[in-house]
């Protein structure tokens, strides 16, 4: 049996960590650990957490955003690593099969899952290039990593480091999805292993997307993708979150985020990567499958319920 550790990152979500970790500990694999990310909560979680020989607690002595759960990464022993958030539920004893099951493709870097909605069971947080209404029951390769609800193979991470703590929260994922798929790496979505997200409002700011969406878009083009196609990304993306931002009033943040993104252009160039042409080959497959403009149009520009 692989050992598997659960990684939960947490932020002064009392009611949210102790629930999950109950949850976490019901289950029956005998290979488990279960490490808790304290992000610098107003308390200290070691202290409301139950005592148990596969748990432990780490804390970070800054809130370091959604890359804090890096520590846990750093900390963890096991081959494979599931990354949770505390708000985000439901992962069984047949899920972490379903994990190793995809693992045992020893070209699988990491693996997202389905995530549903507390309450209403409705498909969300699906940041891929399908179509959700085609393609949600489908295994397939990504190049997105869905932070929250994801499993890595340790020595995926290995080759090619973790989240870059500049980004704070926000596209690190993808950032992150390209270098393993440079290093010749597999990302896929995997339907089979579904968990739950309850979306605690606590700890989100409502202008985080539209300034932290900004700015690292930029960012990830730089380090990561080849000329030409970062150009494109940018270009659609800045603009999609420009619109965004004026129709849901909050344009000084996408403003912001466009000027602090290009003082950070020389420092991220420094750390891109080399692009290989399996990555040019990979991305070219991956955007064959895209959803359709004008329904891209209709999901987005006229819905503001995205939740990240």
């Amino acid at each position: 049996m692989e050992k598997v550790s659960i990684i939960v990152l947490t932020y002064n979500r009392k009611d949210r960590i102790q629930r999950q970790v109950k949850e976490l500990l019901s289950l029956s694999y005998g290979r488990l650990e279960i490490v808790v990310v304290d992000n610098c909560s107003d308390f200290l979680v070691s202290e409301i957490l139950p005592e148990d020989k596969r748990l432990f607690c780490v804390r970070n002595e800054e809130n370091l955003g959604a890359v804090g759960r890096n520590e846990g990464i750093k900390a963890a022993s096991g081959k494979i690593l599931v990354t949770l958030d505390d708000d985000v539920y439901g992962l069984t004893d047949a899920d972490i099969g379903h994990i190793l099951d995809c693992f045992s493709d020893k070209a699988i870097g990491a693996v997202n899952f389905k995530v549903l909605e507390e309450g209403t069971g409705r498909l969300i947080n699906w940041c891929h290039p399908r179509d959700s209404d085609i393609y949600s029951e489908c295994q397939f390769v990504t190049y997105e990593i869905s932070e929250g609800a994801v499993a890595f193979r340790s020595r995926a991470l290995s080759d090619v480091g973790l989240y870059p703590y500049e980004f704070f929260i926000s596209h690190e994922g993808l950032d992150l999805s390209l270098r393993l798929i440079n290093a010749g790496w597999k990302v896929i979505y995997s339907p089979k292993i579904e968990v739950i997200h309850g979306y605690e409002l606590l700890s989100r700011s409502n202008w985080r997307r539209y300034y932290y969406d900004t700015r690292n878009l930029l960012w990830v083009a730089v380090r990561n993708m080849p000329f030409v196609y970062g150009v494109k990304k940018v270009s659609v993306g800045l603009t999609a979150m420009l619109i965004y931002s004026i129709r849901d009033g909050f344009f000084k943040y996408w403003l912001r985020g466009v000027v602090d993104a290009i003082k950070g252009v020389r420092f991220h160039y420094r750390n891109r990567i080399v692009v290989a042409s399996a990555l040019v080959v990979t991305l070219r497959e991956i955007d064959a499958y895209r959803m359709r403009t004008i329904k891209k149009i209709k999901k987005r520009l006229f819905s503001t319920e995205v939740k990240i």
